[in-house]
């Protein structure tokens, strides 16, 4: 997936913070990305699979297929740190980002 790009890793006490984000065109490929991001034998982010946490929240204008009208899907995954995926999502609302999703890790490091 060429669309997908990431930031440094940031240090903040004994914890690690990378971010990844991917343009996306349809609500189901939040599943896509994350599944080739996980992918063990992705030399490219191998880290990744190893992340305590996967802070995920996603925004895309798609097209509802009942409707047949722009629709905004939107929807976040705090993986068990409460309110951060709400909080990221609700910084794209902030910043009118769409058709993008924004993954951010954290790792232990036990420094």
């Amino acid at each position: 997936i060429e669309s997908i790009s990431y930031g440094k890793t940031q240090q903040v006490k004994k914890l690690q913070f990378q971010a990844f984000t991917a343009a996306i065109a349809h609500e189901d490929q939040v599943k896509f990305v994350m599944d080739y991001l996980n992918n063990v034998n992705n030399t490219t982010h191998s880290k990744f699979p190893t992340a305590r946490n996967r802070i995920l929240s996603y925004r895309v204008s798609q097209l509802d297929q009942i409707s047949q009208r722009e629709v905004m899907a939107e929807g976040f995954d705090d993986d068990g740190e409460d309110g951060a995926g709400e909080k990221l999502l609700h910084l794209l609302q902030k910043m009118e980002i769409e058709n993008i999703v924004l993954i951010v890790c954290v790792w232990n490091n036990g420094v």
